[in-house]
């Protein structure tokens, strides 16, 4: 049982790190260039898993430690400041720790655009969860169709993020507070 879950965390892993390296690099590379390939997302993954498995343990720790003082509000806090984090390791090489220091600063100066995009963003996956629960029912293809459905809403939402942190990040404001890499 130990050994089979031990695997599973592990597979669990892979598979975050798979896909927010390649979706944050395809993103980055649609934004910046008009096309995107899996290319970009391979390398991505190649040159940015490490960093990127390191800036979500100090995100997960974080956000424990602040959980468990604020009986959890606090979470939600730090995931508000951390919705930058990826792009920042993936698309500008920042380490953890100066990856979340910069990604709070554009989610402080850009604090109601990022609020407007968590909302929208949370709308758009409900809607689409609504939608979707029929799909339950139908033995095979409906998990299946929903879990398409779903990879799509992650797709189209680390569009934005990523379209939101290439807008910020070159901006003076955002240039003098962000840390050294």
């Amino acid at each position: 049982v130990i050994a089979s879950a031990t695997i599973s965390v592990i597979v669990g892993i892979l598979a975050f790190l798979v896909t927010q390296t390649y979706t944050t690099g395809m993103a980055g590379a649609a934004w910046q260039s008009g096309i995107a390939s899996l290319a970009d997302g391979r390398a991505s993954f190649r040159e940015d898993a490490g960093r990127l498995l390191a800036a979500v343990a100090l995100i997960a720790v974080i956000g424990i430690l602040v959980g468990i003082i604020t009986l959890g509000v606090g979470w939600f806090v730090v995931l508000f400041f951390s919705i930058y984090v990826v792009p920042a390791v993936v698309l500008d090489n920042y380490s953890a720790l100066p990856a979340f220091r910069l990604s709070s600063a554009i989610a402080m100066k850009r604090a109601l655009s990022t609020i407007i995009i968590i909302v929208l963003l949370f709308a758009i996956g409900f809607v689409l969860a609504l939608l979707t629960l029929p799909l339950a029912f139908i033995p095979y293809l409906g998990p299946i169709i929903a879990a398409l459905v779903a990879q799509a809403v992650t797709a189209y939402a680390t569009l934005v993020i990523v379209g939101e942190y290439l807008s910020a990040r070159r901006s003076p404001d955002i240039i003098a507070a962000a840390p050294p890499r």
